[in-house]
């Protein structure tokens, strides 16, 4: 089954015809004639960008003195004369994806910083021109990749949501331009491979375009099991020296495998055999089994997968197994979570579900804890041990997963220290204050984000930090970017409408921009939890409802937020934190662009 959508948006140079490289190639040559040192470098940076970008980056790599303009004209006459009349190098599956796209009425748009005309005649030189409903070139828009403005144009020319089209490129610039536009950016590496921010932001990577038809005809991406990593988890692939750990701590355990609905293995030669099994699983590409390895001790304690892979209808069922030793340190719900991002992200899933047994109580906490939703109940689907049991199912749908797990840092953070947004640097100031407020040695920041403010923060002070975020690439930047709070600092990945119960005491709270996405109830359950002698909040304070995160390059970005936004008001707020024993001690407003300010509130426990 074919993956849901309405449209594919081209790049053109790098994706439909090897032009980047035929550039390239021609700049080369005139560097050796005028002896110009590292051009490769410069000119890779320019791939995605308009002619006038390309020359703000030769002149800021070789200075004022270069002479762009006679350069890049004897460039493109070099490049004409090899080129012109269809002689241009056409990409590996270009016909093949434009005929499927057109054979299952798919809309199909080109968007080119090139202008207008070359792109015209490249196309019809290359007899495609007729494939494509609509053009968009860089002599149509204002600003360059990788602002989104192109994309943008071309899905409203086509009379798409920005969300319902894939973007086919091959620059960085040009993933990140889709990507902030809200499309589906899929990447063709050409002259640059794909990095950990592209393997990020991408639905996926494939090597030619011919992948990208297998992708979007077979509906999910034949990833296999590739290895997770979490906070302090390990899951990846099983290897037979996992053999002697997974005998002891769970597969020969009757307990454990009785309620996974298996057998248990007493030898180590029957778990050799099981592992016989799932190894050569990994030999399909949609096979996904993964080895739980706790990382402080290496051992394997348990394993997770999706037992059910659907292909047709896009959705995969889970299965998990943790040693009984090993439980109650919420070792699998850190495993759940990390899969269920991996279905959605990585495998394309739609839906991902998972079953239980009404008598398995720890099982059906983890689920809820995870997020999933119940749907019902099959009524005595298991005859186990003389007897019928039922099976309760429960699932998550990828629009029930949280918008800020998506929103890339650097999107962000860009938007935040625009002049037009001034938020991260009006936040920061506002945190030297918040640390400064209290004499108190612990305390943890809800919504620490990349830990915007954490430099105010004295050793001498305070003997514990707690961050806590939703994404976990944010904190991994927290931990990259206070090296120097190494020993203060801890970071905690919690969705605070789900894990309240995991917070620890803390002596104040400070929780900036959080209540807004969370809900007065989810931030007074985490209050109630923390039990802190002091809180700080600040909330945003909005002159318009309707666009309450500020106009900028990255809006759309923040698309998803609506779904989860609640309106905070700084005297609802008091009177519920009242209700819950805090009095209000203070509060003041700074002012930001477009009318919008920035409300803290200060409490304290009553007494």
């Amino acid at each position: 089954m074919m993956k849901d959508f309405d449209a594919v948006v081209f790049d053109m140079d790098g994706v439909i015809f090897d032009s980047e490289r035929a550039t390239m190639n021609c700049w080369i040559e005139l560097a050796e004639k005028y002896d110009i040192k590292n051009i490769e470098k410069p000119y890779l940076a320019c791939t995605g960008t308009t002619d006038k970008r390309t020359r703000e980056i030769m002149i800021e790599a070789y200075g004022d003195d270069f002479p762009y303009d006679e350069y890049a004209k004897e460039a493109s006459k070099m490049y004409h004369e090899r080129y012109d009349g269809g002689r241009l190098p056409v990409k590996i599956g270009v016909y093949e994806i434009l005929e499927f796209l057109k054979l299952n009425n798919k809309k199909i748009a080109l968007a080119s910083s090139t202008k207008r005309q070359k792109v015209i005649n490249q196309l019809r030189d290359a007899g495609i021109l007729d494939y494509f409903d609509e053009i968009v070139t860089g002599d149509m828009v204002e600003k360059s990749k990788p602002d989104p403005e192109i994309f943008l144009l071309a899905c409203d020319r086509l009379n798409v949501s920005y969300n319902r089209a894939y973007a086919i490129e091959d620059s960085y610039n040009g993933v990140r331009s889709a990507y902030r536009g809200g499309l589906r950016p899929i990447m063709v590496p050409d002259l640059l491979p794909a990095d950990d921010e592209m393997i990020r932001i991408s639905k996926t990577v494939k090597d030619d375009l011919i992948g990208v038809v297998r992708y979007l005809r077979d509906g999910l991406n034949p990833c296999n099991t590739e290895e997770i990593e979490t906070d302090r988890l390990l899951l990846r692939r099983f290897a037979y020296e996992d053999a002697k750990s997974m005998l002891s701590n769970w597969a020969g355990d009757d307990c454990i495998q009785h309620m996974y609905g298996e057998p248990s293995y007493k030898t180590i030669d029957a778990v050799r055999n099981l592992l016989d099994k799932y190894i050569e699983g990994y030999n399909d590409d949609y096979y996904f089994r993964w080895a739980v390895i706790e990382k402080e001790s290496g051992e394997c304690i348990g394993q997770i997968a999706y037992f059910l892979v659907d292909g047709n209808n896009h959705f995969g069922e889970i299965e998990y197994c943790i040693g009984t030793v090993f439980q109650g340190r919420g070792y699998a719900s850190e495993a759940t979570r990390a899969v269920i991002d991996y279905g959605f992200d990585k495998i394309g899933f739609h839906k991902v579900q998972i079953c239980v047994r009404p008598s398995n109580i720890p099982s059906r906490r983890v689920i809820e804890k995870c997020g999933f939703i119940y749907e019902g109940t099959l009524r005595d689907y298991f005859y186990i041990d003389g007897k019928y049991e039922d099976r309760m199912y429960f699932s998550i749908i990828r629009k029930d997963s949280n918008p800020w797990e998506d929103i890339s840092l650097s999107d962000y953070e860009n938007h935040m220290r625009l002049d037009s947004v001034r938020q991260l640097q009006t936040l920061n100031e506002m945190m030297k204050q918040q640390f400064e407020l209290y004499d108190v040695s612990t305390c943890m920041v809800l919504g620490v984000a990349a830990g915007n403010g954490l430099e105010h923060v004295s050793k001498e002070k305070y003997q514990k930090v707690y961050g806590i975020d939703i994404n976990k690439e944010y904190l991994k930047a927290v931990y990259e970017r206070y090296p120097d709070l190494l020993g203060i600092l801890e970071c905690m990945c919690l969705d605070l409408t789900k894990d309240c119960d995991r917070l620890p005491h803390a002596e104040f709270v400070i929780a900036d921009l959080l209540i807004e996405y969370i809900g007065y109830e989810a931030f007074l359950n985490a209050v109630k939890k923390i039990r802190p002698k002091y809180v700080s909040c600040i909330i945003q304070i909005n002159t318009d409802m309707k666009n309450w995160v500020s106009d900028s390059p990255y809006l759309h970005c923040f698309d998803r937020l609506d779904d989860i936004h609640h309106s905070i008001e700084g005297n609802e707020l008091s009177l519920a934190m009242e209700k819950n024993g805090y009095k209000e001690r203070n509060r003041l407003v700074e002012g930001l662009p477009n009318g919008k300010a920035l409300m803290r509130l200060d409490y304290g426990l009553s007494d």
